[in-house]
Parts: C-alpha cells; sequence; structure tokens
C-alpha cells in the first residue's frame, strides 16, 4: 500500500536495475528491459523486502518522477506529464490529489439575439464547479438582465 500513496521513482525509461537499490527505490521500466527486469516493459518497479515488486499501472495512477521534478499521469497513450496531457481545454489542467481534477475551462461567447444563448462550453454532470464568473463585454439591447447556468438550473450562477 505504501508504494501507492504519494507514489514516486526515482527514473522514467529504465532497462536495467540498479545494482544497489536502495528499500522503497522505484522506476518506471522502459520498453526494453533485461536482467532482473526482463518481461516487465512499461512496469513500475519498486524495491520492497529486497527483492523487486512490480505493479501494472492504470489509467489515472499518478507517480512523481524525481530525475525530472514532474509529476506524470498515465493515459491510454502511456504516461505524459501534467503539463502535455490536455483534458477538458488543453489549457490550466490541474491534476490533484487522491483521484480529484481539477480543470479550468475558459470560453468567449458572443451573445446573439434570442432568449436563450448556448454555448460550445458544458460543465459535465455531477460535477462540483468551485468558482465560475461571466462578463459582459458590450451594452445589451433589451432585456437589462442575464443568467448563467446549466440545463435545468438556468440561473443557477446567478443573474
Amino acid at each position: 500500500m505504501d508504494l501507492l500513496v504519494q507514489m514516486q521513482v526515482k527514473e522514467n525509461n529504465k532497462n536495467l536495475a540498479p545494482l544497489s537499490p536502495g528499500e522503497g527505490d522505484g522506476y518506471i521500466v522502459g520498453s526494453s528491459p533485461s536482467g532482473e527486469w526482463a518481461q516487465q516493459a512499461g512496469k513500475l518497479a519498486f524495491f520492497q523486502d529486497k527483492r523487486w515488486v512490480f505493479l501494472t499501472p492504470k489509467i489515472g495512477w499518478r507517480v512523481w518522477i524525481n530525475s525530472e521534478a514532474t509529476l506524470y499521469v498515465m493515459h491510454t497513450n502511456g504516461w505524459q506529464s501534467i503539463t502535455n496531457s490536455g483534458g477538458a481545454t488543453g489549457q490550466g489542467d490541474l491534476i490533484g490529489s487522491n483521484g480529484l481534477d481539477l480543470h479550468v475551462e475558459e470560453n468567449d461567447h458572443i451573445v446573439t439575439a434570442g432568449m436563450y444563448n448556448d454555448t460550445a462550453l458544458n460543465i459535465p454532470s455531477k460535477s462540483t464547479v468551485l468558482a465560475i464568473t461571466g462578463r459582459v463585454l458590450t451594452p445589451l439591447g433589451g432585456s437589462r438582465t442575464w443568467k448563467l447556468g446549466v440545463v435545468g438550473g438556468e440561473d443557477r450562477y446567478g443573474n
């Protein structure tokens, strides 16, 4: 269990086990491992109780890579640093703890005539919104009010 909590490894893409590993040392095994790590490509290798323990990473696992001082997350196409992981908008994505994903969404929308203006920005079902803001940059004709919300709660975030 200790391996999975605050997971960190010394290096990424390592194909040979170190000669003198320390207790708890971890590595991401490369694509062409040999020796003690043969047949363990792509797995996480941890030295525990004087032997190597191998874990098959699951999508969503996060690991800190000490040699790069970078946090990585496992995607369908392998380990990616969070700065390259994409996500909701590909900008401003943050990876929280305990499986919590935080995303910063930004959307410019031109208001057109009519009672409603739908945007391309969608808030996923069962999401918790920590903060939201809307700003009108040009004068509105007709009604002097506007509402910011979601389907079924058109004024959930104010008016």
